[in-house]
């Protein structure tokens, strides 16, 4: 008998793998897996386990499957829920009327610790193992990073944390605007700040209407001299999709593609507005897409066609506006907003969306050797599912009914990197009564009198 780390045993494993292969099933045999240094170093049935552990967890004939894969979200957004950012997205609209894009200006980096947390805990007790992360670099307010990355270390997930620029935009004042020197600068003190390997730094444009050309091309450079992943929002509504044709000729994965901005790692959130031309280099170039259903139904920007991007690499983002970080919701509504489209009223099943948030979210982030699915040599992030639960019966449409049928209170344990984060419905490293006190507690005071001083000042 060899001992190891983590020993899981007796479960009902859905792996994701390419076959899509359940180890054991609750009618009849289980399954078993063993953890080494934070990584799967054996899977199979309970009738080949040849391991003892010291942490031996027995899965009671509950489900394991891989970790959630959260493509795109906005972590500090979190403290503007409920403030009215659920309307209409539109590039000429006015985008300082919003109130929550007023409101992160007066954030610093103890907000964007806060809120960050709120959005992390909920993530994660929904299932979320991995999560990329677009955060808008202000200048002057570099610290807020700080706050973000604190959060993230905390929590122990796996994070792409992308530092998003603007340059061309009434979404935030000028003086916050990035530049060249800035961007070069803060990406060299991010990286050496990074507390952790399970926490990336990435390059992100937010939105090509959002930025000035040369800000763009210095945005790839460096990414690409730093060997880092790029990310940008896409043509998300209409008005979005028209910009780059008035501006450059091009539609926007064209004008991208002669830029190089492909030639790294690529990441696209909101592949709405796309035509056959894009989707034709999106097929043949090292691009992933975030789809976010939920929160392109609430803005009212449009759904992604999945049928005309089913041989892309493409995930499912939470985002934010969304007023929710329900993994289970988003994989619903991702095959069910495809039925909403008059050719796809037929197209996608449960299994697609279960693959959407775990294998093709990891290829859609390039890191399906590491994550996406349950196989040797991988690294163990994996949920368990309470098989219990009267959400998950008749056993008959096992994923059918993870899919349609269930919620994050399914979610009994979380596991990252070997690392128990989730313990019988709890999470192990934060209390939600303390983070609900902390974001109460900024929302009365810091916001409110930072708010109360800006309007004087604009009278």
């Amino acid at each position: 008998m060899q001992n190891i780390d983590v020993l899981i045993t007796n479960a009902t494993i859905l792996t994701m793998d390419q076959s899509n292969t359940i180890v054991g099933d609750a009618m009849d045999e289980v399954g078993f897996l063993a953890i080494e240094n934070g990584s799967i170093s054996d899977i199979g049935s309970m009738k080949d386990c040849h391991y003892n552990s010291d942490n031996t967890i027995d899965a009671n004939n509950n489900i394991i499957l891989p970790g959630f894969i959260n493509t795109h979200s906005h972590l500090i957004a979190a403290l503007g829920r409920g403030m009215g950012d659920e309307s209409f997205v539109n590039v000429s609209g006015k985008a300082m009327d919003r109130f929550p894009n007023r409101l992160r200006q007066f954030m610093n980096e103890e907000t964007c610790y806060i809120s960050s947390k709120l959005a992390l805990y909920e993530m994660q007790l929904s299932g979320v193992t991995t999560t990329v992360d677009s955060q808008i670099a202000l200048k002057g307010k570099e610290g807020n990073f700080n706050g973000t990355i604190d959060a993230l270390h905390e929590s122990r997930i796996r994070a792409v944390l992308m530092r998003s620029s603007v340059n061309k935009t009434d979404f935030f004042e000028q003086q916050y605007h990035d530049d060249i020197l800035t961007a070069r600068n803060e990406t060299e003190r991010l990286l050496r700040l990074l507390p952790s390997p399970l926490i990336e730094l990435g390059i992100e444009a937010m939105a090509l209407h959002r930025l000035e050309q040369p800000l763009l091309k210095e945005l790839i450079q460096i990414a690409q001299d730093n060997d880092l992943m790029f990310g940008m929002h896409l043509a998300y509504s209409q008005d979005a999709a028209r910009d780059p044709l008035e501006r450059f000729g091009k539609t926007l994965l064209e004008f991208l593609d002669e830029l190089g901005a492909f030639n790294s790692e690529f990441i696209g959130y909101h592949p709405v507005w796309l035509n056959e031309k894009e989707i034709e280099i999106a097929k043949n170039k090292n691009i992933g897409f975030a789809y976010c259903p939920v929160d392109n139904m609430l803005i009212g920007t449009g759904t992604a066609n999945l049928h005309t991007l089913e041989k892309s690499k493409i995930g499912l983002g939470l985002d934010q506006p969304n007023d929710s970080h329900n993994f289970f919701e988003l994989m619903k509504y991702a095959i069910l907003a495809q039925r909403t489209i008059p050719k796809n009223f037929d197209y996608g099943n449960p299994l697609l969306a279960l693959q959407l948030g775990t294998i093709k979210g990891a290829r859609a982030i390039h890191k399906e050797n590491l994550i996406g699915s349950l196989e040797k040599g991988k690294a163990a992030d994996f949920i368990i599912l309470d098989q219990k639960s009267s959400l998950l019966h008749p056993i008959t449409g096992m994923i059918s009914n993870i899919v349609l049928a269930g919620s994050p209170a399914l979610v009994n344990d979380v596991f990252i990197n070997g690392e128990q984060i989730i313990k019988d419905k709890k999470h192990l490293k934060w209390n939600e009564a303390d983070i609900i006190q902390d974001i109460n507690r900024i929302m009365k005071h810091h916001i409110k009198v930072d708010f109360q001083k800006s309007f004087e000042i604009n009278k």
